[in-house]
């Protein structure tokens, strides 16, 4: 992958869509920094839409590389909104790509594998939340008056 990836044939609509989109990124994580979760997620899926959406844009103008980084920027900002599916669908996606380099693929591969290990984790602790709460309340403890009883 070239040092500097081609922003070439860009509309300046287009360019300043993707600057609005690396804004709302920031605010994003700063929000999440600020312990506002539920605000963040909404605001990473909103960034991974657009990421999205500015895939299609280069991939129609050509801009193969510029294309993949925002794939995987997306895929990335899903699992930061918690849509580890979406994700996981994201990076597929990606390595369905026959242009797609070794060396990307190698690192889309390792993505997608720490994704896959993270969404089991995520999974054993799930069940292990729904066990507790499906445990039942322990006996009350019995007082003097209810043992004379």
């Amino acid at each position: 992958m070239n040092a500097e990836i081609s922003i070439k044939g860009m509309e300046p609509e287009w360019l300043a869509k993707e600057g609005a989109k690396s804004n709302k990124l920031i605010r994003a994580r700063m929000t999440e920094q600020m312990g506002d979760v539920d605000k963040a997620m909404t605001l990473y899926a909103e960034v991974a839409q657009e990421e999205e959406q500015l895939y299609a844009y280069c991939r129609s103008l050509g801009l193969i590389e510029k294309s993949w980084i925002k794939a995987i920027s997306a895929a990335s900002c899903w699992e930061a909104a918690g849509d580890l599916y979406r994700a996981l669908q994201g990076y597929e996606s990606l390595l369905n790509d026959p242009t797609l380099t070794p060396r990307m693929r190698t690192q889309v591969c390792d993505l997608a594998e720490k994704l896959r290990e993270r969404r089991r984790q995520w999974a054993a602790f799930s069940r292990q939340f729904q066990n507790e709460e499906q445990r039942p309340a322990a006996e009350p403890a019995r007082t003097a008056e209810t043992v004379a009883a």
